[in-house]
């Protein structure tokens, strides 16, 4: 399309993507059910138009060259238990995320392009049950809890080039988000009261 602002045509943003997902489930009896899922997604070559002026020799801003995003997740669901637990629900999941990116802007004396990388991993587990109480009538109580570990990791630098003599600098830029690890863990509990019978 044309870009405007007197910057002529500008390429379509373009990408080639792939991947799979597996699933598997076990089913030993009415109550209980075991699933495995697993799932892989690839894009590449991601490239991005943005009217401005950062495209004025027709260089995609933006460029991913390489996405990569694996999933794993193992759940459990069970109904109609008996004893203090009625229902129950449980997960478990690994995640792990990988990504390149490119940032490109051109003045009229250099090309900067910010380079980008991304390392994510993320595990996490989960349980939420419903327990029969009963007070006169069969009320419940439904609670849970689920915890989450990150590991997360990225640096950026840029690489400079001079147009008029060709010299290449690399630095990094103030502002960078450190690497880190996060632990989440939440819970909670709800009683659900029932008032009369149906």
């Amino acid at each position: 399309y044309d870009g405007g602002g007197g910057f002529g045509e500008v390429g379509n943003t373009s990408y080639e993507t792939d991947g799979y997902f597996v699933k598997l489930g076990w089913k030993p009896s009415e109550q209980h059910l075991l699933e495995l899922a697993f799932q892989r997604f690839d894009r590449d070559d991601v490239h991005n138009y943005i009217q401005s002026r950062t495209n004025a020799g027709g260089i995609a801003t933006l460029l991913d060259p390489n996405q990569e995003r694996d999933l794993a997740k193992l759940t459990y669901e069970g109904r109609d238990l008996e004893g203090w637990l009625s229902s129950a629900n449980g997960y478990l999941y690994a995640q792990q995320f990988d990504a390149l990116g490119f940032r490109t802007t051109e003045t009229a004396v250099r090309f900067d392009r910010r380079e980008t990388t991304e390392d994510e991993s993320i595990y996490g587990l989960g349980f939420q049950g419903t327990s029969p109480i009963r007070l006169g009538r069969e009320h419940e109580l439904v609670w849970g809890t689920d915890y989450r570990y990150e590991k997360l990791a990225n640096s950026v630098r840029i690489r400079r080039t001079t147009k008029a003599t060709g010299a290449v600098t690399v630095f990094q830029p103030q502002g960078t988000t450190p690497d880190g690890l996060y632990e989440v863990w939440d819970g909670f509990v709800h009683f659900k009261v029932l008032l009369r019978d149906n």
